[in-house]
Parts: C-alpha cells; structure tokens; sequence
C-alpha cells in the first residue's frame, strides 16, 4: 500500500470507474471577432454597403452592434451615425420610399422584409396591411382589428357632430373581406380625445385639423409602400422563375450526361401525364440553384422516376411504332399466302397472332424485317393453316357447349356440335345483324371485331400493342347465339331442339310475324333466317315475351315467296339506330311494364 493512501480508497479505485467528462475547449473567436473595436466612420462605410435586413441581423449577433444600430444613443456613436447608416442601406433597394412618420428604421425593415405577424411573431405571413403599418396572422385580424360599414369612425364620449377619420383597410377575415380598423388606433384616438375634454373647442380644433392631415399623409405613404412592395413581390417571383428554369435546364443537362437524354426528349415531345413530367417534380421546381451536393441528394429520386414513369412509355412508344411500320409487310405477306386458300385463312388480326408470324413480326428482337422476311413461312403455311381451324374448332365448340348447357343437348350427340350443325346453335353477329354459319368456320373470318380487349390477361406488350392498333383478335363473344330464338321457330314447326339446319330448310316454312311490327305491314312473312334476323333486331327485349306465339307454320309449298326479306328491311330500318332507341321505339307494343305469366 502507498503511505498515505487507505484501504477504502483503494477499493473505490479499484471496482469504479468515473464518469468520462468532456473536455472543456477555450472559444476559437473568428477573424472578425475585432470588427466591433474598429473606428466608427470604418464600420458605417462597410454598413453602407447592406441592405436593411442585413443590418437586422447584425443587430441580433452581439450586444455592441446592438447597441450602434438599434438603440438612439450609444456610447461609441451618435444618432447621426445609427440614422446615416438605415438611411444608405435604404438606398440599396431600387425605390423603396422612407418609413412612416414616427415609425423606427429597425421595425420599418423587419416590417418590410422579415415575413412573421407583427403582434404574435408567427411566421410565414408575406401580406402587409400597409394602413395599419403591420404584418397580421388571421388570429390576429379576429382580436386586434374592428370592422365598420362607415367610412369614418365616431369616438365614443365626443359630440355627435365629431367624427374623426381612422386609417382603415380592406381585409379578409375567415373568407369574407370588409372594411376594417385597428383597434389600437381606435383606442389611441380615444385617448388623445379624452384628454382634450376640458380644453376650449379652438384646441380641439386645431387636433381634429391635425389628426385629418396626418391620416391624408399615412395613406398617402401606404398607397406608395403598397405600389413598391407589389413591384418587389412582381420582382421576386420573376427572380424565383429564372432559378427554377436554370436549375431544371441545369438537372436536364446532367440527365443527359448519364444517359437518360432518349427519355427526356420523348416526355417533351409527347403527351403524358402532368404530374410525370420531369420538370412538375418537387425537387426540381425549388427556386434555388442547384450544387453540386443538392444534385447528389436528389439523383436517386430523379433517376427512380424516369425509370418507373418515364422510360416504359417511352418504350412502349417505340414498341408501337416499329411494329405499325411492319404492318404493311404482314399485309402484303398475308395476302400471298392467303391466294390458294380464298376465304378460308386467317384475317391480318389473327394472322399476326399466330406463333410462327408473332416470330418475325415482333420488334423485341431489334431486328429489321421487310417482305422477304416472312418467306421462311411459306412451305409451313399448309401446317399453320390446319393448327389455326382446329384450334378455332376447340373454342367454338366449347363456347357453344356452354352456351347450350342449359338446353339439355345430350352429351352423347357428336363429338363436336359443329359437326351436328344444330340450328339452335345459329350465331347471330352484333355489329353487322348477319347470321353466320358454324360448319364452315365463317365466323372466324367474319370482318366484324366488336371485342376491342384482349379476354386474358396479356403477358407482353405484343398484343396490347396489336389492340392499340386496331387489330382485335376474333372470339366466339363477338356472336350472339340465338338458341332461344330458334327454338321458338322450331315448336311452331313442330320440330325439337336436336333439329339441324339442313332438316330446317329442307322444309321451306314461311312464317309471319304476330307482334305487330312498325317496320313492315301487318302481314308479312319470313323465311326462318328472316324471321330470326328480324326477332333479335325488332323484338328482343330485357322482359320475357309472353302471350301469343310470335309465329305460325304458313306453307310448305317450294314455290311460295316470303313477303319480305331481311335485305328489304335494311331499307326501312337504320341499324345503327338499333343501339340507342329507346324502347318503346324499338318495341311498339311495350307499355313501360314487364309482361308476367
């Protein structure tokens, strides 16, 4: 043991730590920690330099420049050195008049420049009310100001003959704008008033003489620092409006230094939305210039957004554009192939969807094509031809088995519908009003495409980009299958539902029609096409029909003439009108209220 040191103090060394104090440092004073000890004439002419908001904030970093530039009299400088100095800082902005009568240098700077409510100090208020020489929030306006239908203010204890002119401004409170006073004006006028109550009436006035010229002097002095500060506001947005474009053009610039110039240039030159325009985003719309560690910062954001916003359109743009231009080759292509066919190959939309044409037409590969490319195909066509109709074969037979299901058609008929030719299976065409026939695929080369989206989901830009084109693929939805129809026919020619169509026309029936028909006379007649083309078109409503049968079995007789055809009936009859005529229009009969059994 050290002599003198105990035991205790051994233990205490021994098993606790002290605390770790941080280290006390002298304050480094700055290179113009001696500006306050300069001669007075030095520091004026460098203050004369500033604007008065900078001498503001001088004023608030130390006690000695507070006391030269805010108090009146100081014990290093005279008035005439605080007054010279506000007066050539006044100078420095471009027609800024002189501060109202009575009215400090320092609080006419703050007024002027520093943006927070004179009374309460809150910030972010940019209006002033130059009448009532002050910035208010709207708390303020509510407490603080007095609104007056008048244009002149009567004092309260005074004559009624006395009404003294209070300077007064239009403001708006809660959304509504009157004409309104400050209330320590008011209370001030009523003091001063007071306190003439017991002098003679030449005194009283004599102040009511002063009072009116010095209320024509402030708004005088308003009406100028109101035309200034419009002008500075004018000045400062334009000032903000040159930042905000160099600092877009300078972030275009470096975009274009990275490699993203093909994005910007398609966005300026295109349509797209507004708010995913490279300019509309909030980092480059700030008005301040850009640096160089602002640039680091806002990169990544800018960057991120091209990539999600900007640069898939524009790709899809060039997608579209590149495949468009290879249309006319498809065409041409298609039209050579299609010569030892004749009707019986595929239309230019479903051309294109085939797998081995998609492998040539599609742009993603990069690779130009013209005519000659699609020669490579010619000794497959037989092969792609024959896939195609049994492919169209699988679709329509299953589309139909599922719109016939509830008809109960034996599933022991035929191995496809399409081969017993049923006729409750007759598609009827929405767009064209035609009855296409299944047996020989007509409906697959039917022109009319009324499906304008895709039924699946696609996986790829090919096919949208084919639909953006105009060029929608067939599908068996673009018919109506007009099984309810048909079988109408068939019971009133006392046929049952597995009748084909060859058995239907073999017999030669001739119908009329019983609902009483605006288009054609009272006693026309149809073959059964006619009568069914004439039924969806004229009588096909959301209610069930009810009541006597729409037709009757006429003759069987193979010279007998129909009355009346469906071709006549175009003459009578725009279809066009068909899709938005109202009801009772489109059905005569109908009264406004579905038909109950």
């Amino acid at each position: 043991m050290i002599p003198g040191q105990s035991k205790r103090q051994k233990l205490l060394d021994e098993t606790v730590t002290s605390p770790t104090m941080a280290t006390k440092r002298k304050r480094v004073r700055g290179a113009l920690r001696s500006l306050p000890d300069m001669p007075i004439d030095i520091i004026c002419q460098i203050f004369y330099l500033l604007n008065p908001i900078d001498l503001l904030r001088i004023a608030r970093t130390n006690k000695a420049f507070r006391r030269l530039l805010i108090v009146r009299k100081s014990g290093r400088g005279s008035d005439y050195a605080c007054t010279s100095i506000w007066r050539e800082a006044r100078k420095n902005i471009p027609d800024l008049p002189e501060p109202f009568p009575g009215m400090s240098e320092p609080f006419y700077a703050s007024l002027c420049f520093e943006p927070h409510c004179t009374i309460c100090f809150k910030q972010s208020i940019h209006e002033v009310i130059w009448e009532f020489r002050a910035r208010l929030c709207n708390e303020c306006k509510n407490k603080k100001t007095r609104t007056s239908s008048g244009f002149e203010t009567q004092i309260w204890g005074a004559p009624s003959s006395v009404a003294l002119p209070l300077m007064n401004a239009q403001v708006t409170i809660l959304g509504r704008t009157r004409r309104t006073f400050l209330e320590s004006d008011i209370t001030q006028l009523e003091e001063k008033w007071e306190r003439l109550r017991d002098d003679g009436d030449d005194k009283k006035e004599q102040f009511i003489q002063r009072h009116k010229e010095n209320i024509q002097r402030l708004e005088e002095h308003a009406r100028r620092c109101s035309v200034w500060f419009s002008s500075k506001k004018s000045d400062r947005q334009f000032e903000i409006w040159k930042i905000k474009g160099q600092r877009c053009k300078n972030i275009l610039d470096r975009l274009e230094e990275l490699g993203y110039g093909p994005d910007i240039h398609w966005a300026n030159n295109n349509h797209i939305v507004r708010k995913h325009r490279i300019e509309m985003l909030p980092a480059v719309r700030q008005g301040k210039p850009l640096t160089e560690r602002v640039w680091e910062n806002i990169r990544p954001e800018i960057v991120k957004h091209i990539l999600t916003h900007i640069r898939p359109k524009r790709l899809e743009s060039d997608y579209q554009s590149v495949l468009e231009d290879r249309i006319p080759f498809l065409k041409e292509a298609r039209a050579k192939f299609a010569e030892p066919y004749g009707t019986n190959f595929p239309l230019v939309e479903d051309f294109a969807r085939l797998p081995e044409v998609r492998a040539i037409l599609d742009p993603s590969d990069g690779q130009h094509i013209n005519i000659e490319s699609f020669d490579a195909l010619e000794y497959q066509i037989p092969e792609i031809i024959a896939r195609w109709k049994d492919n169209v074969r699988d679709e329509l037979d299953a589309f139909l088995r599922k719109k016939l299901s509830r008809h109960n058609i034996p599933s022991d008929l035929s191995t496809s519908i399409l081969h017993s030719n049923l006729a409750i299976a007759t598609l009827f065409c929405r767009k064209c009003h035609q009855i296409v026939q299944t047996s020989n695929l007509e409906l697959a080369v039917h022109g009319c495409r009324t499906l304008s989206w895709s039924p699946s989901t696609p996986i790829d830009r090919y096919e949208p980009t084919l639909e953006k084109l105009e060029l929608y693929p067939y599908s068996p939805s673009d018919f109506y299958v007009a099984s309810s129809e048909v079988l109408e026919i068939l019971q009133a020619c006392g046929k049952d539902k597995l009748t084909t169509v060859q058995e239907l026309d073999a017999l030669n029936h001739v119908l009329p029609c019983h609902k009483g028909c605006d288009t054609t006379d009272a006693g026309a007649t149809y073959g059964w096409r006619d009568l069914l083309i004439h039924s969806i078109t004229n009588h096909r409503s959301p209610f069930k029909l009810t009541g006597s049968p729409l037709w009757e079995f006429i003759s069987t007789d193979e010279d007998f003439v129909p009355s009346f055809s469906w071709d006549d009936s175009l003459s009578l009859w725009d279809s066009s009108i068909l899709n938005y005529a109202p009801l009772d229009m489109l059905f005569p009969s109908y009264n406004g209220e579905p038909e109950v059994n």
